[in-house]
């Protein structure tokens, strides 16, 4: 089953928040999810625990402690087991970092509207290129804009998403950016995904369309929405 990876070389860029609405989208669509939470900090784990007492009866899991030592079996375990399993790899260039991107079918790279995170996510999106030169095959990568104006785009914004289609044409924008809403913030409070707490609003509708694409890019067909 896909292994979705979730890396950047830059901490502090959404790339959790990310990883835990793409994850509980897929789950509560239907699908049986496994989260593997690469990072030291733990975050995804921790809060992805929450979000599986939330998402009672739904195939949802998260599992804490992914290490050098154990991720390669880790991530093999949990293809037999899910349908789709996400890894939060940690916020750093790192071993246990290209392991899990030479395990990766597909790899999201978060990026702010700032050059900073222009910079990290080449510099990503290049350790990408170089785990699938290590494992002998080619590693799709993608960006998602993240944390994004709700209202009007900024300057910064705009320019963002034109640096990085000229820098590297070869990677996937999303043309679906993760916006800066509340309802992103409160889950990493209660476990509550977007579809749990209002179902038909914009935060859980900007998941599902983000989700959407992601699927497209790993050749699964999607149903159009009713």
């Amino acid at each position: 089953m896909p292994v979705i990876s979730l890396a950047s070389v830059k901490g502090g860029v959404g790339k959790t928040s990310a990883l835990l609405a793409l994850a509980s989208d897929l789950a509560v669509s239907g699908s049986n999810v496994v989260v593997l939470d690469a990072d030291p900090n733990g975050h995804a784990s921790r809060i992805g625990a929450r979000m599986a007492k939330r998402l009672d009866g739904v195939a949802f899991a998260a599992l804490g402690g992914i290490t050098e030592a154990n991720i390669l079996a880790s991530i093999k375990k949990a293809r037999t087991e899910a349908d789709y399993v996400l890894v939060d790899l940690p916020g750093v260039s790192s071993k246990l970092t290209l392991l899990g991107l030479a395990r990766s079918d597909l790899v999201i790279v978060p990026v702010q509207a700032s050059e900073m995170d222009i910079h990290d996510a080449l510099q990503t999106v290049e350790n990408v290129k170089q785990a699938g030169e290590a494992a002998d095959k080619t590693i799709r990568a993608c960006f998602l804009l993240s944390r994004w104006p709700i209202t009007i785009e900024s300057r910064a914004a705009k320019e963002t998403r034109k640096r990085l289609q000229s820098k590297a044409p070869d990677v996937a924008v999303l043309n679906t950016p993760l916006m800066d809403r509340t309802a992103f913030k409160e889950m990493t409070f209660n476990g509550a995904p977007p579809r749990l707490v209002e179902p038909g609003g914009n935060a859980a509708a900007n998941v599902e369309a983000i989700r959407r694409e992601v699927l497209a890019l790993l050749g699964v067909e999607v149903e159009d929405a009713a």
